[in-house]
């Protein structure tokens, strides 16, 4: 009796994560996208770039890094108040105007 009891509690609690795994996919997927191209980008730059020597390659890298977290933060810092200003206002047009130019 005791390990059916067990048995069900896993599976109840199991139940509430697993409930919102699509739309959590939803939101991961396009950033997931972005995060691939852009592991793709920095790959093939290393690629072309490592055939002059080690200095330009670290080079190379170093800025693909430090360009990557400039534009991450400078994307999110203009973003969220367009998109939280456009959503209170429901002008869902608007809203999806800037996140497609985005």
């Amino acid at each position: 009796m005791q390990t059916k009891t067990k048995h069900y509690f896993c599976q109840m609690i199991l139940s509430n994560y697993t409930k919102e795994f699509k739309y959590n996919w939803q939101l991961a997927a396009p950033v997931m996208l972005g995060m691939l191209g852009h592991t793709f980008v920095s790959f093939v730059d290393n690629i072309m770039v490592g055939q002059l020597g080690t200095a330009e390659l670290a080079a190379v890298s170093l800025g693909n890094s430090f360009m990557f977290i400039a534009m991450s933060i400078g994307f999110c810092t203009a973003i969220t108040p367009l998109v939280t200003e456009a959503d209170a206002a429901k002008a869902f047009f608007k809203l999806k105007m800037i996140l497609n130019v985005s």
